[in-house]
This record gives C-alpha cells, structure tokens and sequence, in this order.
C-alpha cells in the first residue's frame, strides 16, 4: 500500500496471454498489443507495460530498423565520427571522456549491426535468458507472449479492466485476459453461486427438519422467522457499512442458519408448553426463556467476535459476519416472536 501510494502504482497487474503459430506470429500479435496498451495509457486507463517487444521487436520492424542504420551508415557520420564528436563536447565542458568510452563502443556495436535480432541470441546469455523468460516462452502449439498491464492508483484488483477487456477483444481469440483479479473474479463467481446453493438447500432442510418436529405449518414458520429476517437484517447492516463479502465470511450466512435458528425454535418450544397457562405464568415463561437465549447468543458473539482481532483481514470479516447474524437472529427471537406470538395467542377463559 505505501508503495502504490508513493508511486501511484502497486505490485498488481493485468496480463494479455497472446498466442501464435510461430514466434513471428506471436511477435506481430504483441506489437498490436502493445500499440493498444500505449493507446490505454494516454487515456488513462493504464500507468504503464511491459512487452517482450521492448527486447526482441517483430521481424518487420527490425527489418525497417537495419535499413535505416545502413542508409545512416552510408550518409551519416559514422560511429567514429560520434565518437569523436562526442570527446569534443565532452573536453570543452571539462569533462574527461574516458569514463565514457565502454559506453560509446556499445552505442557502437548497435549501431553497426547488420542483422535481425533473434531468440536464440538473447538465449544466450543468462540475464537475457531471465529477461525473456518473463514475456516468451516456447509452447507445443506454437509460441506465448505475455504483455503486463500496470493500471493506474492500483485499480482494478478483483475484477478485469473493461479497457483491457475491450483490446483483447480486438486482438482476437489468440489473446486471453489472465491474473490474479481476473482469477479473483471467476473465483468469486464460484464462491458466491456455491453459497447461495448451500444456504438454500440448508434453509430447506432446516426447515424440513422443524416441520417434523412440530408437525405444523404455523410454528415451523414462526421458528424460521428469526433465521429469515436476522439473516435480512445482518445483509443490511454489511450493505451499510461496507463490509464486502469475500470467500470467507461468505459461508458464515450458512453457518448462521445453524446458529439462528435455535433461537427461535427454543422460544415456540416454551410457548407451546405453557401456551394453557395464565398470562402471568406465560409472559414469565417467555421471559425465562428470553434469558437462556440471551446468553446463549452472548456466549455465541463473543466466541465470534475473538475473530474480529485477527491481524489477518479475511477473520476480521468472518467474525464480523457472525457477530453479526447471531445478534440479529438473537433480537428477532427476543422481540418480534414474543410479539407475532402475542397476536396470536388465545388468552385462557376465565
């Protein structure tokens, strides 16, 4: 984070993943690439990329390139008329050219080549082995380049960019959007899709399993008003205050519906056991009730919420999550099934 804010970038990055037939193929499809990439950048979609084009430009550019150095060659100066040139400048400053000669011959051996650049020449040597290794690579079917994309203000980190999206749609099919937000995104497709299922399914069974229990359709579904409406209310309050669901304290709504369920099946299993009594005798059941339950989720929320300590983000949401479900599961069975059983309650005759 300190680095992203410094530099106005992260360690994150998006990647083209380009394919082709042969190197040349993959080379002219990563020039393409790179062309939109700088595109991006002067639009503000992207702060920067790499490409192995920067170290092994496509066949016809290159071809361009020593055409140009040869007609230089036979008009221009020359490399010994640079260098002398350039120990002139340096001698009128004061400056001593020696320091600089390795870096002249350099400029000079560029200078003078004559022909294309090839994999096996940067192969050669081992900083340009690992160089290329991070962009190229050899494949069964053919060649793979990789282009990383920088966006800017380390955006974009649980989803694809739309603009990237967009430029590998006009590559074509040999070029696939990759990395960790894009898995990010799949991933949390899966997730989320699976959670729903499995709290639906548990929901169901539950609820089959209170029906049994009761044998009527009325208590089962006042048992599973704390569940519904808790879970309701816990989505609210994570929606208010920006608490994300991510892959872990997403699967705590199915663990709550263990959880809360309790609450509200205890608070019917009471009523039904002194629903004949007196009002006093009822109200006074409910309470006793209501304080077993009380503790209960107590006990429940401050195990849950030890999470909430965690230096690790991902248990800092589970525990908010559960202390979150279990104290609105707790206060709907405390308040609003009391009163829905208030309503309906026939009082004993007299």
């Amino acid at each position: 984070e300190e680095v992203a804010s410094h530099f106005g970038s992260g360690f994150d990055f998006t990647m083209l993943v380009l394919h082709g037939d042969t190197l040349d193929d993959a080379l002219a499809l990563t020039d393409r690439a790179a062309a939109g990439a700088r595109r991006l950048m002067t639009e503000g979609e992207l702060r920067g990329f790499r490409a192995v084009t920067s170290l092994l430009p496509p066949l016809e550019q290159q071809t361009e390139a020593l055409e140009w150095l040869e007609r230089w060659r036979a008009e221009g100066p020359g490399v010994a008329g640079i260098a002398d040139r350039f120990d002139q400048a340096v001698t009128e400053q004061g400056i001593r050219a020696a320091p600089f000669r390795e870096g002249l011959d350099l400029l000079g051996q560029a200078l003078e080549r004559d022909r294309p650049l090839s994999v096996d020449e940067i192969d050669s040597t081992e900083q340009g082995k690992r160089l290329l290794a991070q962009y190229l690579r050899k494949t069964e079917g053919g060649w793979t380049s990789v282009v990383r994309l920088f966006p800017p203000d380390n955006r974009w980190r649980r989803s694809a960019p739309p603009a990237v999206l967009a430029l590998a749609d006009e590559l074509g099919p040999d070029a696939v959007v990759a990395g960790t937000n894009v898995l990010n995104q799949r991933v949390r497709q899966i997730v989320l899709h699976d959670a729903f299922l499995a709290g639906l399914v548990g929901f169901v069974l539950v609820a089959f399993l209170i029906f049994l229990d009761f044998r009527a359709l009325g208590y089962t579904l006042l048992s599973l008003t704390p569940l519904a409406v808790g879970i309701l209310w816990m989505l609210g309050v994570m929606a208010e205050i920006g608490l994300q669901a991510n892959f872990m304290n997403i699967f705590v709504s199915t663990m709550i519906i263990g959880i809360g369920v309790d609450y509200g099946l205890h608070m019917i299993h009471r009523y039904r056991e002194i629903r004949l009594a007196g009002d006093r005798d009822l109200e006074a059941g409910l309470q006793e009730t209501g304080k077993a339950i009380a503790a209960a989720a107590l006990s429940t929320i401050v195990g849950f919420g030890s999470l909430s300590f965690s230096h690790y983000p991902g248990l800092r949401t589970t525990g908010y999550v559960a202390v979150l479900g279990a104290l609105a599961t707790a206060l709907v069975a405390l308040t609003l099934v009391p009163a829905l059983l208030s309503l309906l309650h026939r009082p004993k005759p007299e």
